[in-house]
C-alpha cells in the first residue's frame, strides 16, 4: 500500500520528529489543565446546592458583604462564613480576646451587609497601691480603661492621670487608695476612706471636735494606715479591744557540718497575734488606770529556726571588728574567766570556747592571734568583738574591716 504525502504533510512530520519532546510536554500540560477543571466544577456546584458542605462553616451559601472599621480604618470583604468568627478566621484576622468586636464574635450572617467595628486591647500599664501589672484592655479614657480592667475607684481615691484624660500608649496609670478608718466615740462608729496624714487631720475631715478631757487612741500625730481603728475616750472607764501582734524567737542549732559563721535557715519565723480587753479609767484628762481584762491568742508566733556552723577548720572570714573592755574589766566572760585588758581575747557568737584565731587589719596589714573567751557582740553586723590589748595589736580604732582565719 502506498501512501501518498502532499509537500505540508511532509514539513508537519517532519517538525513533529524534530520537536518530539517539546510536543509531549504541551500534551501533559493540557491533560493536568482537564484535571484540574474536572475538580473545580463539582466543588462550584456544591456551592451552588442547597447542601451544607462538611464542617458547617457556610449557611445555605449565601455571600454576605463584611463592612469592617478596623481602629478606624475601613475595608471591606465577601465571605460565605456561618458566623462572624468563622469569617474572620478566613481572612486572617486573629484578634484577642480582650479586643472589642461590635457585634460578636457569633453573629450569624445570612446575607446582605453587616458593619463591624473592632477595636484592638492596648497594652497598658497600672499601679495600684503597692500592686504593679501590666495587661491589654479596650478604652478612650483613663476612666473607660479602669472600669473594663473592673478596677472599682472610689471618689476618695485620687488617679492619675485623671479618669478623664484621654490615655496615651505607654503612660502608667497610678491610683493612690484612700485609707479605710473605723472611729469609736463612746458607743457609735462612723467609718469613712481619707487621704488624711494624721489622726488630727482624719478628725477635722469627719467634722469630729474633741471636748475638754477626751482621749484619743491612737494619739493625734499618728500617721493613718489602711484599716486604723481610732478610739475617743471620755471621762470615766472604757472597754478598749485590740489587736496585738505577738513576735517570734530564733532558735540556734549547732550543725558541725557548716563552717564557723555559715548559717542555714531551717524554719522561717511568723510573728503571731493576740486580741486584748483592756479597761482603761480616765479622770482629769488623764489615764489613770489601764488594765487588760482578758486575751485571746488569734495565731501562735512560729519560731525561726537556724543551723549555725561550728565547724572551724580553714575557715576565713571577712567584715568588721569592735572593740570593748571599759566597764567590763575584772567582770566575768561567758567561759567565766575574768576580762584582763591586758591578754589577747576576744568575743564571737559561735565559735567554741578556746579557739584560737588571726585577726588581719586589712587596713594596715597589721595581725595578732587571739583566743576565743567571751560571746558577743550582739545587735550588730561586727562579726568580732577585740579585747583593748587585741585591738592596739592590730592597731584599729574604733571599727576596723579585717579577716578571720580560724586556726583551731
Amino acid at each position: 500500500m502506498v501512501i501518498v504525502t502532499t509537500s505540508f504533510e511532509r514539513k508537519v512530520l517532519n517538525f513533529l520528529k524534530k520537536h518530539q519532546s517539546g510536543v509531549l510536554v504541551l500534551v501533559a500540560v493540557f491533560l493536568f489543565v482537564l484535571i484540574a477543571l474536572s475538580q473545580i466544577i463539582p466543588t462550584h456546584a456544591a456551592l451552588n446546592s442547597k447542601e451544607r458542605p462538611k464542617g458547617g462553616q457556610f449557611l445555605d451559601h449565601v455571600t454576605t458583604k463584611i463592612a469592617v472599621s478596623f481602629d478606624g480604618q475601613n475595608y471591606n470583604f465577601f465571605t460565605r462564613a456561618d458566623n462572624l468568627g468563622h469569617a474572620f478566621n478566613q481572612q486572617g484576622l486573629l484578634l484577642d480576646k480582650r479586643d472589642r468586636v461590635e457585634p460578636g464574635f457569633k453573629t450569624q450572617l445570612t446575607g446582605g451587609e453587616i458593619s463591624i467595628e473592632v477595636e484592638k486591647a492596648k497594652p497598658v500599664k497600672v499601679v495600684d497601691n503597692d500592686l504593679r501589672f501590666e495587661t491589654k484592655t479596650c478604652g478612650e479614657t483613663v476612666g473607660e480603661i479602669l472600669n473594663n480592667l473592673k478596677l472599682k475607684v472610689y471618689k476618695e481615691d485620687i488617679v492619675m492621670p485623671p479618669e478623664d484624660t484621654v490615655y496615651m500608649r505607654g503612660t502608667e496609670i497610678v491610683i493612690e487608695r484612700a485609707k479605710r478608718i473605723l472611729v469609736i466615740r463612746h458607743d457609735s462608729e462612723k467609718r469613712i476612706r481619707t487621704n488624711a496624714g494624721n489622726v488630727l487631720d482624719a478628725l477635722k475631715e469627719m467634722g469630729i471636735t474633741l471636748k475638754p478631757g477626751e482621749l484619743v487612741k491612737p494619739e493625734l500625730d499618728k500617721s493613718i494606715v489602711d484599716r486604723m481603728v481610732i478610739h475617743i475616750f471620755g471621762e470615766g472607764e472604757d472597754i478598749l479591744v485590740e489587736r496585738v501582734p505577738i513576735a517570734y524567737n530564733v532558735i540556734y542549732r549547732d550543725d558541725p557540718n557548716l563552717f564557723v559563721g555559715e548559717q542555714m535557715i531551717v524554719q522561717k519565723g511568723r510573728d503571731g497575734e493576740k486580741e486584748q480587753t483592756l479597761k482603761i479609767v480616765r479622770q482629769n484628762g488623764r489615764i489613770i488606770k489601764y488594765q487588760v481584762m482578758k486575751e485571746k491568742i488569734l495565731r501562735k508566733p512560729r519560731s525561726a529556726i537556724i543551723r549555725r556552723g561550728t565547724k572551724v577548720g580553714g575557715v576565713s572570714l571577712t567584715g568588721t571588728a569592735t572593740w570593748y573592755g571599759p566597764g567590763f574589766y575584772g567582770k566575768n566572760t561567758a567561759n567565766g574567766e575574768i576580762l584582763d585588758k591586758t591578754s589577747l581575747t576576744a568575743a564571737h557568737l559561735s565559735l567554741p570556747f578556746g579557739t584560737r584565731v588571726k585577726v588581719i587589719n586589712l587596713q594596715n596589714d597589721r595581725s595578732c592571734i587571739v583566743r576565743i573567751n567571751d560571746r558577743g557582740p550582739f545587735g550588730c553586723s561586727h562579726i568580732i568583738d577585740l579585747s583593748v590589748a587585741s585591738k592596739n595589736a592590730v592597731g584599729m580604732g574604733s571599727v576596723a574591716l579585717i579577716r578571720l582565719e580560724v586556726l583551731r
